[in-house]
């Protein structure tokens, strides 16, 4: 019950009048005034006709209910209020946010000052698709070899908005992509910050770094063309951590994470499907988690307990675990939260009732398909990416396919990490550390169920997520190192101690991890920073001979503009081929391909009628068929491919395929 007068005051806030004789120091003093202050002006407002409860008044009244432990939170709330230990937390966070994703913007603002682009490959196919969703024509995701598409295009709208503003072209979608990964990396760090459990209020400056050098230590693992280059097995691996870092929050109990972690969730499966079982299996993790927690009465991961003058939560909250309660800006925030993934999803569900039925063919793919010999060749597989990924610098050591022996070593030991840390955590009762620890081994045991089931372990780019299962321990690992200084503190007045000395070098200890942090974060950044190699953008995709044959092309047409069939004659020279039809597109020339090749470049590179422009692309040193009857425009050899343009006589159809399928 609330009393106006201070002692009143401070008993209504929950601090024992022992505990305010024993406080001591300016911050604390200032504190419990400050809330006195707020206090008595909001009993003096209730006396009003005009009662209104103003925003800093319900801190004060809130803080009343937080029993046994508001002696700890007002102190901490009081500290607060001094202007250095309110500013340096947070200049920190922006710090390290600038840091991680400071190299990446970089690289976007250099990409778009540089020479022109033409992708070719796989890069090509996202370029025609982001081009399609620009015109909401887009329902699947990102062709794969096996024979459908990835699930959804949600990948492909995000990228559409940047790359029309940026110019629509080459150089458009790679800064695109790389401001894309800074946006993630920002994301990153913001929420390792945050990432506390919800009876804790530290600094996360030391998390934040931490976060900071695990992004810059995988854009080294990568290589910077990784990060510019669009292309789906590597647009998952920044949001993998990301999702990772999410589900940790959930099991630590933070408010509206778990509709950011179902967002994250529904980009990595649109975009990949590789990345279900790093989904199922932390996602399953989280729900045991929660379950279990609701149901014992015991400790709860990252939960304080009730105290006994606090209220019992309503049923609403109990039901729904995000407490989604419409009228708070947090309950908004989550409401469009879940109607955006809704959204998400109608596109590819709405497809499989009406049209082609991809999400069956998948499902058909990962229920069928047996790519590794045995679960020990498949844990090997993973360890063996993580080994090269990590530690290893030889060359192409990303492009080779993945031995089923040698990697079984690696995979326990950084199991064996994760598991440590959470064994440290759980005696130190550091909830961060434990949750942290909890999703790397999840992700690790994900990686290696995806080797055995869902995209085999042949070729690495199809588990690159798997990189980032191991960032978490690092954020882990400084939240525990920031932790253990502040075990045992005495209370004001008391002898010294091995406890009280240890908390002094505490204050010393956790501002020297940070600034090594930062250091190494810049020592990282630095050389990320430098101008843009040709081979950096020959390894993202660039094709310097796809502007050589649309060069040639485009000379052979001349001012014509009518529609022109692509006839791939042999299966090789696809790549060059998408490069070539995407720049045509995009120069004004409506270019389409076979029916049989519409699978791999969409439904709208299908002809719509007969035309008599057709152009042979054929491999060289490959027989070549005969054109069709007709006067030849031009013809050219190129790298790899050779070219024929020929005006038929008979207009060609596109159901006319004399060459191979994909």
């Amino acid at each position: 019950m609330r009393t106006r007068t201070l002692s009143g005051t401070v008993v209504s806030l929950g601090l024992p009048r022992t505990g305010v004789a024993s406080c001591n120091g300016h911050a604390t003093t200032l504190g419990v005034s400050r809330a006195a202050t707020l206090f008595l002006r909001e009993v003096r407002a209730e006396q009003s006709p005009h009662h209104r409860l103003g925003s800093s008044s319900r801190a004060a009244v809130n803080s009343s209910r937080c029993g046994a432990r508001s002696f700890s939170a007002v102190t901490a709330w009081s500290v607060s209020l001094a202007p250095t230990g309110r500013r340096l937390p947070a200049l920190a966070i922006v710090a390290a946010c600038l840091l991680a994703a400071g190299p990446l913007v970089v690289l976007a603002v250099r990409l778009l000052a540089g020479p022109a682009l033409t992708w070719a490959g796989d890069q090509a196919l996202v370029e025609l698709g982001i081009r399609e969703a620009g015109a909401f024509h887009r329902s699947l995701g990102v062709y794969s070899r096996f024979g459908w598409n990835h699930p959804g295009p949600v990948w492909l709208y995000l990228l559409a908005g940047p790359y029309r503003l940026l110019g629509g072209d080459g150089r458009a979608l790679g800064a695109a992509v790389a401001a894309s990964h800074g946006l993630c990396a920002v994301l990153i760090v913001a929420c390792a910050a945050r990432l506390r459990s919800a009876s804790r209020h530290s600094a996360g400056a030391g998390r934040a770094f931490a976060a900071a050098v695990a992004v810059l230590v995988l854009q080294h693992a990568f290589g910077r063309s990784a990060f510019f280059s669009p292309w789906n097995p590597l647009a998952v691996v920044l949001p993998a951590l990301l999702f990772l870092l999410l589900a940790a929050g959930v099991l630590l109990r933070r408010r509206g994470w778990l509709v950011g972690a179902v967002a994250a969730a529904t980009f990595l499966v649109q975009t990949h499907i590789g990345t279900v079982p790093l989904v199922v299996v932390v996602g399953g993790l989280v729900l045991l988690v929660r379950a279990v927690a609701r149901l014992s009465t015991g400790h709860r991961l990252g939960r304080r307990r009730r105290s006994v003058d606090e209220p019992a939560p309503c049923l609403l909250s109990r039901v729904w675990p995000t407490r989604l309660l419409p009228g708070t800006g947090l309950g908004r925030v989550q409401a469009g939260g879940w109607l955006l993934i809704v959204l998400a999803w109608l596109p590819p569900l709405l497809e499989q009732e009406f049209a082609g039925g991809n999400l069956g063919r998948i499902g058909h793919f990962v229920t069928t398909s047996r790519h590794a010999t045995s679960w020990r060749a498949s844990a090997s597989v993973a360890g063996e990416l993580l080994y090269r990924s990590l530690l290893s610098r030889a060359r192409g050591r990303l492009s080779l396919p993945l031995p089923p022996t040698g990697g079984l070593m690696m995979l326990v030991l950084c199991a064996g990490a994760g598991v440590l840390l959470g064994a440290v955590g759980y005696a130190l009762q550091e909830p961060v550390s434990r949750a942290c620890a909890a999703v790397s081994v999840a992700g690790i045991a994900a990686g290696v169920l995806a080797a055995h089931q869902t995209v085999g372990g042949h070729d690495p780019y199809l588990l690159f997520w798997l990189a980032a299962v191991m960032a978490p321990l690092t954020v882990g690992t400084a939240a525990l190192l920031a932790s253990v200084p502040r075990r045992g503190a005495p209370a004001a007045g008391a002898p010294a101690t091995p406890s009280t000395r240890l908390r002094h070098r505490g204050a010393v200890a956790r501002p020297a991890g940070v600034l090594a942090l930062a250091v190494g974060g810049v020592v990282l950044a630095a050389p990320l920073l430098g101008g843009i190699k040709a081979k950096e953008l020959s390894n993202a995709g660039n094709s310097r001979p796809v502007a050589a044959e649309l060069s040639a092309v485009e000379r052979w047409l001349g001012p014509q503009r009518g529609a022109l069939l692509i006839r791939i004659v042999s299966h090789r020279v696809w790549p060059q081929v998408a490069g070539l039809l995407l720049r045509l597109r995009a120069n004004g020339h409506p270019t389409y391909v076979t029916a049989n090749w519409v699978s791999v470049f969409g439904a709208h590179q299908r002809l719509p009628a007969p035309t008599s422009l057709v152009l042979d692309a054929a491999a060289r040193g490959t027989p070549r068929i005969a054109p069709p009857a007709g006067v030849q425009l031009g013809t050219g050899r190129f790298d790899v491919v050779q070219l024929t343009l020929v005006r038929a006589r008979v207009p060609a159809s596109p159901q006319t395929v004399p060459q191979e399928g994909p």
